[in-house]
């Protein structure tokens, strides 16, 4: 079947036929550009829809051409190359979701771990005597160093 310039007249731009489909498969890098320029726009806004991060958006639609690419040997001529890379993008935007979720709950226990630990910490009077019982015995080390004179005017500046 030999293709002419008149094939893809009244075809819309971003369909593609089962001989692009066939030259994709067999590795034509032309007709994997065409497609990437004419696609690209549409997943990255699809995509973006789920993520509402636009860098986020930009590498997920990246990541479905490349993932097209090296899958290509395992596709149907008459495969529809949108409808793919659409079901791609949705899968890889609610999987980038699903991580963000999973890294958030994890960073939302971690940081309530964290204050019942303080919480506990702040509770417990244990420390607290610990600091005091070794802030006294310093007090009474260095009072101890202190010439008689040095020492009653010490205690009589707490007691009087």
């Amino acid at each position: 079947m030999s293709s002419n310039i008149f094939d893809n007249i009244g075809k819309p731009s971003d369909v593609f036929d089962d001989h692009d489909v066939a030259s994709l498969i067999n590795g034509d890098l032309l007709v994997m550009e065409r497609i990437y320029n004419v696609l690209f726009p549409q997943i990255y806004s699809y995509s973006l829809s789920y993520v509402a991060v636009s860098e986020q958006a930009k590498e997920i639609a990246q990541d479905c051409f490349l993932y097209l690419w090296e899958t290509r040997k395992n596709l149907r001529k008459d495969s529809n190359l949108k409808g793919y890379l659409l079901r791609i993008a949705r899968n890889k935007s609610l999987n980038w979701l699903s991580k963000q979720r999973s890294q958030r709950n994890y960073l939302d226990y971690q940081t309530r771990r964290e204050q019942a630990i303080n919480y506990e910490a702040l509770k417990d009077k244990s420390a607290e005597l610990l600091l005091t019982a070794e802030l006294q015995e310093t007090i009474d080390r260095v009072m101890g160093q202190l010439p008689p004179s040095h020492l009653e005017v010490f205690e009589m500046s707490r007691e009087e």
